[in-house]
């Protein structure tokens, strides 16, 4: 890690370590943490790190019930460390299904509802 540039990376335990390794070669400078910045940063962080956990389960047939049964460990955890009653009922559908179109059919946008999504969502 020698690249020179500008970065709004957090410090990780493990980029520390190699930042104190450059000191005195290279100017390094590190700012704190602003509160009213501090959700964004950290969720940033935390989503590229469940990525990589969520990415790292075994390739196996049940792979995806895992990925949805850690993800829900995890909203369960957040809602008792939160006292959120709400947030739990966030938790993921075990099928794994994603919203791709709602549409009223009292009132369509096109004849042919199918068709129509299919047309308008990107590839």
């Amino acid at each position: 890690m020698t690249e020179c540039g500008i970065y709004e990376s957090l410090i990780t335990r493990l980029l520390k370590k190699r930042l104190d390794s450059l000191e005195g070669a290279y100017y390094i400078e590190k700012l704190y943490l602003d509160s009213s910045e501090a959700a964004d940063y950290l969720s940033r962080f935390l989503s590229r790190i469940l990525s990589i956990a969520l990415d790292s389960l075994p390739n196996s047939e049940d792979r995806i019930s895992k990925q949805i049964e850690l993800s829900n460990a995890l909203v369960k955890w957040l809602a008792d460390y939160l006292h959120d009653v709400e947030l739990s009922e966030n938790l993921l559908d075990s099928q794994g299904e994603i919203l791709s179109a709602l549409f009223s059919t009292q009132n369509p946008v096109a004849a042919d509802l199918k068709a129509h999504v299919a047309k308008i969502t990107p590839l």
